[in-house]
C-alpha cells in the first residue's frame, strides 16, 4: 500500500482531482512498478513539512502507511469489465484481506468504447464498478497507466440509476495523491483511499480524454481503525464509537487529521485559537451546525439587500441553503434553510428578488422567492425549466437578466437562461466547447468585440480547468462564439476569475498549480484583455505561503480572495500589474495546510464595508475589511412609498468596525445628489415625507467619535396615486359624462370657475 496523503476530498473542481502530499519535504516510497501486489505489515513513518526557515514542523505532521512488497505475488487480473455507463460495468468482487494484508484485483480496461456522456458530464465517462464483502479499507490507484491519469474523480458512487443516465450518492474520498507510482514524475497516475468502507457494490467513473487502456488496481483489507462504518461521520478513537453529531463528541486526537473519521477534527477546528487578522475585523459568525437542515459543511456565499435596505447572507450547506439577517452585522438573525440534495458543491446568485440555488447532486436549478423576507418568509418555488439536475456553478448577470449554470449534467459549458420572468427562468442557448467550472458575465456598452464594434453585446469569461480561460461571445444566445483562449506555463486546473473596475485586467486563480509543484507559491494571475481577441499573461502575484486559492471577487481598487486553510486575503489593486497583498483575516488559524480546508466563498457586494466569506467547517463569517471605517445602515418601513405619507428610517444596523469606537452622530439626505450632502434631518431614527412621486436618493452619513465620517445610500420609488374626487368634483365628473353624451368637449381649467363649454 502506497503511503497515504493526508488531503480530502477536494472543494474545488467538479471533476476533481488529485492532490500532492501537502507537506513540503520528500518521501521516498518502495513500490512495485508492476502494482501487482502489496503484502506485510506496514511500516508506519511520519512525514514532515518544512517551515520557511527549514526548520521541521509538528504542526504539519502527517502519518503515512509503507508496505513491503512481495514482487514474486500472484498476479491477479481482470479482463475488461467497465461499462459505457454505470449500470453496464460488471461488477469484479475484491474479497478483503486480513488487516496488513491487502488483496489485490487488477483490471485490465480499455476505455476507446467509451460515448456516453453521464452524471456530471464532465466529459465522456468510462465505469468499473465492484464490490467488498465486509467492512474494507479500499485503495484504488492507475499505476502503470500510459498516457497518465493524474486527474479523476475523487469519489466513489454508491449507486447507480437503472437507465444510467443520472448516479446516485457520492463518497468522498479520505486521501489522495498522484505522487506515489514508482518511476513516474509529477504529476503521476492518480492513488485514492477510503476508510471504513462498508460492504457493498461501487461505481467509480473515469473521465476519458484519451482514450485508450488503463490499469486499475484496487486493493482491499478488513477495516483496523478503532471505529469501523462511521463513513460521512465522526469517529472517537478513545472510544471507538461513531458519532453522529460531532459537536456533542470530544476530540482527543490532533487537530490536523484531515481524513473523515479523524477523532473530530471538524469539532477541533469550529472552536479555533484567536483568529489571525491583518486590516480586518471580525463582526460576527454562524457556525455551520447553528442551521436547521443538519448540514455538516458549507461551501459558497453570497448576498441580497432587499428594497427595504435590509440585508442578507446567502450560504451554501451541504444540506441546504442558508438565509441569514445580518442588517445588524454584529448580531446576525438565520432567518430560514431551504433544503437541498445532500452535496459538499453548491453555489448561488441572485436577481431581483429571486435567489437561484445549484448543486452537483440532484434537484435542477432552484428558484427562491425573497419577496418576503423581510418578513420571515423565504420560499421556494420550483426549479428552471429545461431538465437540468446538475450544475457545479452558476453566474447571473445583473445587467442582461440572464442566469449562467455551468458544468451541468446537460451540457458540460454552460447554459444560458432567460429570467425575464424571474421567478420561471427558460434555457434559451448554450455553449459546449469544454467543461466548464466557473464564469463571469459583463455587459458591454460599446463591444470591445471587433464583429460587434460600436453595438452592445455581452462577454462571458470562463474558467475550463485543463483548457485555459477563454472569451466568449454570448450576446446571441442561440450562436455563441468562443472569441480566445488563453494558457499559461504553470496552467494545472484554471479555476475562477474577476475583472478589473476598469475592465482591462481579468485576474484570476489556479486551485491545483500549487499541489501539483507547478508553483513554489499560491499564485494570482494577471490577464491583460485590452485586445479580447489575444488576452496575454500580464503579471503574476506571489503570496507569502503556498497554501490553495480558491474564489475570488473585485471591489474597487482591492482584490478579495478566498484562500482555503489561509482564509481571506486582500490584495491592493491599484497597480494591477503590481499587486500587494494589504490585509487577510485566516479563518482557519491551526495552520496553511495545503489542503482543502476553510474559506471557500466571497461576497462584497452589500453598499458598506461588510465582507461575507464561508468557511466550510466554521461557516459564515461577517468581516469588515477597513477596521479605521464605519458601517452606515439603514432601513425604511416601505419600499416603493406613497408620497404624502411618512416614510420612517433607522439607522440602527450602523455600527463601527472598530468595537473601541462609538458612532456620535446621524445625518439624512432625502435627495442626494451624489456629491454634495445636504443635512435633511439628524439623529438614528427619523422620518420624511414626500410631496412629489419619483426616484429619489436617500443618503445616510455616520459620525464616529473620532470625526471620521462613512456614507451609504439606497434608492427609493415614491409613488402618487390618483386623487380620490371629492363630493363637488364627484357632481362635476357626472355632468361632464352628461355632457359628453350629448357631444359637448369638456376643457379643464386651471380653477373650476373657468369651466367653459364648447360645440
Amino acid at each position: 500500500m502506497p503511503a497515504r496523503s493526508t488531503h480530502r476530498a477536494s472543494r474545488g473542481p467538479a471533476i476533481l482531482f488529485m492532490a500532492a502530499i501537502a507537506a513540503g519535504g520528500s518521501l521516498a516510497l518502495a513500490v512495485p512498478p508492476d502494482r501487482s501486489r502489496r503484502t506485510g505489515t506496514p511500516q508506519i513513518v511520519d512525514l514532515y513539512g518544512d517551515d520557511a526557515a527549514g526548520a521541521t514542523s509538528s504542526a504539519n505532521r502527517s502519518r503515512v502507511s509503507v508496505y513491503t512488497v512481495d514482487s514474486d505475488a500472484p498476479q491477479a487480473f481482470v479482463a475488461a469489465a467497465g461499462g459505457d455507463n454505470c449500470n453496464t460495468a460488471v461488477v469484479v468482487p475484491v474479497t478483503a484481506g486480513a488487516p496488513g494484508s491487502p488483496n489485490i484485483v487488477n483490471i485490465n480496461g480499455d476505455t476507446t468504447p467509451a460515448t456516453a456522456l453521464d452524471c456530471f458530464a464532465a466529459g465522456v465517462l468510462w465505469w468499473e464498478a465492484f464490490s467488498v464483502d465486509r467492512c474494507s479499507d479500499v485503495v484504488i490507484d492507475f499505476c502503470g497507466t500510459t498516457p497518465r491519469i493524474p486527474s479523476n474523480f475523487i469519489a466513489l458512487w454508491s449507486s447507480c440509476a437503472p437507465d444510467g443516465s443520472t448516479c446516485g450518492d457520492t463518497l468522498s474520498a479520505d486521501g489522495w495523491s498522484r505522487d506515489l507510482c514508482a518511476g513516474e514524475t509529477s504529476p503521476g497516475n492518480m492513488t485514492l483511499f477510503f476508510d471504513s468502507l462498508p460492504a457493498g457494490t461501487y461505481y467509480y467513473p473515469i473521465i476519458v480524454q484519451t482514450p485508450g487502456p488503463y490499469v486499475m488496481n484496487i486493493s482491499a483489507e478488513e477495516c483496523s481503525g478503532a471505529c469501523t462504518g462511521c463513513l460521512g461521520g465522526c469517529c472517537n478513537s478513545s472510544t471507538g464509537v461513531c458519532a453522529d453529531d460531532i459537536s456533542q463528541t470530544a476530540c482527543t486526537g490532533p487537530s490536523e487529521s484531515w481524513s473523515r473519521n479523524a477523532c473530530c477534527a471538524t469539532e477541533c477546528r469550529t472552536s479555533p485559537p484567536e483568529y489571525d487578522a491583518v486590516g480586518v475585523e471580525l463582526l460576527s459568525r454562524v457556525a455551520v451546525q447553528d442551521f436547521p437542515s443538519g448540514s455538516v459543511e458549507a461551501n459558497d456565499v453570497w448576498g441580497y439587500t432587499s428594497p427595504r435596505g435590509r440585508k442578507y447572507a446567502i450560504i451554501g450547506l451541504t444540506d441546504g441553503t442558508g438565509f441569514v439577517d445580518i442588517t445588524h452585522p454584529r448580531t446576525p438573525i438565520i432567518i430560514a434553510d431551504i433544503p437541498d440534495a445532500h452535496s459538499i458543491w453548491s453555489d448561488m446568485a441572485v436577481y431581483r428578488d429571486y435567489a437561484y440555488n445549484v448543486n452537483e447532486n440532484f434537484g435542477g436549478m432552484q428558484v427562491i422567492d425573497m419577496t418576503q423576507i423581510d418578513d420571515g418568509i423565504v420560499t421556494l418555488t420550483g426549479v428552471a425549466a429545461g431538465g437540468m439536475q446538475t450544475a457545479h456553478n452558476v453566474y447571473v448577470n445583473p445587467e442582461s437578466g440572464f442566469a449562467y449554470p455551468c458544468g451541468t449534467d446537460q451540457v458540460g459549458g454552460f447554459i444560458a437562461y432567460s429570467l425575464a420572468n424571474p421567478a420561471h427562468p427558460i434555457p434559451v442557448g448554450s455553449w459546449n466547447e469544454s467543461y466548464i467550472h466557473d464564469l463571469q458575465a459583463v455587459s458591454y456598452d460599446q463591444c470591445p468585440n471587433p464583429a460587434r464594434a460600436g453595438q452592445p453585446c455581452e462577454l462571458v469569461f470562463v474558467f475550463t480547468g485543463g483548457a485555459g480561460m477563454k472569451i466568449v461571445d454570448a450576446t446571441d444566445k442561440a450562436n455563441m462564439t468562443t472569441l480566445a483562449t488563453l494558457t499559461y506555463p504553470t496552467m494545472d486546473y484554471c479555476h475562477q476569475g474577476w475583472l478589473s473596475s476598469d475592465r482591462r485586467y481579468l485576474f484570476f486563480n489556479d486551485e491545483l498549480d500549487e499541489n501539483s509543484a507547478t508553483v513554489f507559491s499560491t499564485t494570482t494571475y494577471v490577464a491583460d484583455i485590452q485586445d479580447i481577441l489575444a488576452p496575454t499573461l500580464a503579471a503574476t502575484f506571489d503570496h507569502p505561503g503556498c497554501w490553495i486559492d480558491h474564489n475570488l471577487i473585485v471591489r474597487g481598487d482591492r482584490i478579495y480572495q478566498a484562500h482555503y486553510a489561509a482564509g481571506l486575503r486582500i490584495l491592493d489593486a491599484t497597480d494591477p500589474l503590481g499587486l500587494s497583498e494589504i490585509a487577510h483575516f485566516d479563518t482557519h488559524p491551526e495552520s496553511n495546510v495545503q489542503d482543502f480546508v476553510g474559506g471557500w466563498g466571497i461576497y462584497t457586494g452589500m453598499p458598506t464595508r461588510v465582507v461575507l466569506l464561508s468557511d466550510i467547517e466554521r461557516g459564515l463569517f461577517v468581516l469588515c475589511d477597513e477596521p479605521e471605517r464605519s458601517i452606515p445602515s439603514f432601513t425604511l418601513n416601505d419600499n416603493p412609498a406613497l408620497c404624502d405619507t411618512p416614510i420612517h428610517f433607522d439607522a440602527s444596523g450602523s455600527t463601527t468596525c472598530d468595537p473601541v469606537r462609538t458612532l456620535a452622530s446621524y445625518e439624512w439626505d432625502f435627495n442626494y445628489s451624489g456629491s454634495t450632502f445636504t443635512v435633511d434631518a439628524t439623529g438614528l431614527t427619523t422620518s420624511h415625507t414626500f410631496a412629489d412621486d419619483g426616484d429619489f436618493t436617500v443618503a445616510l452619513r455616520v459620525t464616529d467619535d473620532l470625526s471620521n465620517q462613512e456614507t451609504t445610500t439606497l434608492g427609493l420609488s415614491v409613488v402618487c396615486p390618483p386623487p380620490i374626487p371629492t363630493v363637488s368634483q364627484w357632481g362635476l365628473l357626472a355632468m361632464s359624462f352628461a355632457l359628453l353624451a350629448a357631444g359637448y368637449v369638456v376643457v379643464a381649467r386651471s380653477r373650476p370657475s373657468e369651466d367653459v363649454l364648447r360645440a
